[in-house]
């Protein structure tokens, strides 16, 4: 494991979300239990990025349901390598402003300092490993002395029309000690079983300036408007929505667990899962209103942060 940032605590965040539509999720939170009360202060955190530089999505295909079977499929494919194509020339004026920036250490230092002393789960210290997917939580849990890992495992990428700066993450929290792992629930990622005390997936979602966002809308104009001066809007989007991912996480972990969040009352509000380098669009509710900013939880429990 590639690391750096020597400290004790494992914090990983998912690259992968699940797929789903409102109403048709299944619950994916994991919650502490009860009983894990003042036993996770010798926590180590790792911080795992999938790549280094920021990503693409895009918003897939339909155009092969008209047609169906598989010369629908064959379709849907072609126009979605078509469209990952486009969105990946367009994005390398962005990649080039961010040469020098170290989004691993402003996401490990976002979790280091909000988990510092937090009273379910302190952070000792946060490392980061690069590189790193979900499917190798095991190896990462294995690795560690600590009575418990965190592991945040943590994407960044834009929007489909480049309007949009997103960081998909999922934190897992993992037992070590006999006397956590007795409290755990196996949960598989890879080909390994992982005693799992707590487990969520978040996302935030940061727009371009109001002055700065391109009128013509067109993804080479919103490219180039955070590549501008440096890159500065898209690294302050980036810093800014690090420090909101470990809010979202620091709240939740106190949250108890529900057998179904899609009955949690409230508003509905519409907001977008991106699995892999596709944008799928979902219902969520209304959890949080603050300063322009709203806090929606999906029917997988899943916490989503976006502008309102």
């Amino acid at each position: 494991m590639k690391s750096s940032l020597p400290r004790n605590v494992i914090v990983a965040v998912s690259s992968a979300f699940v797929v789903f539509m409102s109403g048709c999720a299944s619950t994916y939170r994991v919650a502490f239990a009860p009983e894990t009360q003042g036993k996770l202060a010798n926590t180590a955190g790792i911080v795992a990025v999938e790549k280094d530089e920021i990503g693409t999505s895009i918003d897939p295909s339909g155009a092969g349901v008209a047609v169906g079977g598989l010369i629908g499929a064959i379709v849907d494919s072609a126009v979605n390598s078509s469209s990952s194509k486009k969105a990946e020339a367009a994005v390398a004026d962005v990649r080039n402003a961010l040469i020098e920036y170290a989004f691993d250490r402003e996401m490990s230092d976002a979790f280091a300092r909000r988990f510092s002393d937090a009273p379910s789960v302190s952070l000792l210290s946060v490392v980061v490993s690069k590189n790193t997917a979900a499917p190798e939580l095991s190896r990462l849990v294995s690795e560690s002395t600590a009575d418990a890992v965190a592991v945040v495992f943590v994407r960044h990428l834009l929007s489909p029309d480049f309007a949009e700066a997103v960081i998909p993450v999922e934190i897992v929290v993992c037992a070590k000690s006999a006397e956590l792992t007795a409290l755990a629930k196996p949960r598989k990622y890879g080909d390994q079983e992982v005693p799992v005390l707590y487990r969520n997936k978040f996302q935030s979602i940061w727009p371009l300036p109001p002055g700065v966002k391109s009128t013509e809308q067109a993804r080479e104009k919103y490219a180039a408007a955070w590549a501008m001066d440096g890159g500065v809007h898209v690294r302050n989007a980036l810093q800014t929505a690090c420090n909101e991912i470990a809010e979202l996480a620091y709240w939740d972990v106190t949250q108890p667990a529900r057998e179904n969040y899609s009955d949690i009352p409230g508003e509905t509000r519409r907001t977008h899962i991106y699995n892999m380098n596709s944008r799928i669009p979902s219902n969520a509710k209304l959890i949080k209103t603050e300063n322009g900013r709203v806090w929606v939880r999906l029917a997988d429990g899943s916490l989503h942060a976006q502008a309102e």
